[in-house]
């Protein structure tokens, strides 16, 4: 009889030990680790490719599949995700699974990236200076007409034109976890050119809607110093005279001086 008390006290022990505490071993069932759900990020820092995607799940050997159609990823569908191999450039949802042999797959990450707004040039008054309209956004600027990187020189308070070597300055606007902004170029104008007729001497430009000024006294003429003249037309000046002239717009940047000597 204690015999039969001891392995019945027994089994109620091992009942209560698997069945209320959670210890317990359950033939033909295992218990899987669930991959960790992956994070996705972008680098802020850019070059000709385009920004870094990141996307890391802190299980070690986990592979990720990622999509970017909105669609949900699987350890079978969507791109194998390799870092340092995939970069975005347009506003996008990107969707990603981290999954591993023995686990159970990760739940679904998503993250929607937006694109910085590109920054706005104002050309100082004298046209000496460009400085951008932008807020919590980095700047890089390519003075050679290229397009820049994020190892170009980097924007501050204002660029001077005279540092600009080509035709153009470009620019770029960047933020974290943000798809860069579209280049913005800041061309220069071309410059005007001179008619010689027997009705006198008339200056035009092959653009319309730029603005002209002259100097007839040696000068070089700047959005600030000339005559002004809309267009181009007839000049108001006599025989004798060296003439200088640029073409400007009020995004653009100055031409290069035009010089006639009208004699």
């Amino acid at each position: 009889m204690k015999r039969y008390y001891f392995y019945f006290l027994m089994v109620l022990i091992f009942s209560f030990l698997g069945c209320d505490m959670g210890g317990g071993y359950y033939p033909g069932t295992t218990q899987q680790q669930k991959v960790s759900t992956p994070t996705i990020s972008l680098e802020s820092d850019f070059g000709i490719q385009g920004q870094k995607l990141v996307i890391d799940s802190s299980t070690n050997g986990a592979s990720i599949r990622y999509t970017t159609d909105g669609s949900t990823p699987t350890q079978s569908y969507g791109e194998l995700y390799f870092n340092g191999l995939s970069f975005l450039e347009e506003p996008l949802t990107v969707k990603a699974i981290a999954y591993k042999a023995g686990y159970q797959d990760s739940n679904i990450a998503s993250r929607t990236f937006t694109k910085v707004t590109d920054p706005y040039p104002i050309i100082s008054s004298d046209g000496g200076n460009i400085t951008f309209i932008s807020s919590g956004v980095d700047i890089y600027y390519s003075t050679l007409g290229i397009d820049p990187t994020s190892t170009s020189n980097k924007y501050f308070v204002q660029i001077p034109t005279s540092s600009i070597t080509g035709n153009s300055l470009k620019v770029i606007a960047t933020a974290q976890n943000k798809i860069k902004s579209d280049v913005v170029e800041v061309r220069k104008t071309s410059a005007p050119f001179f008619w010689n007729l027997s009705s006198g001497l008339y200056i035009m430009h092959n653009t319309p809607g730029v603005t002209l000024r002259y100097t007839t006294n040696g000068s070089t003429p700047s959005r600030t110093n000339g005559t002004l003249i809309n267009n181009g037309g007839r000049l108001n000046v006599t025989t004798g005279r060296t003439i200088k002239a640029i073409a400007y717009t009020y995004d653009s940047l100055n031409s290069d001086v035009a010089t006639y000597y009208y004699w």
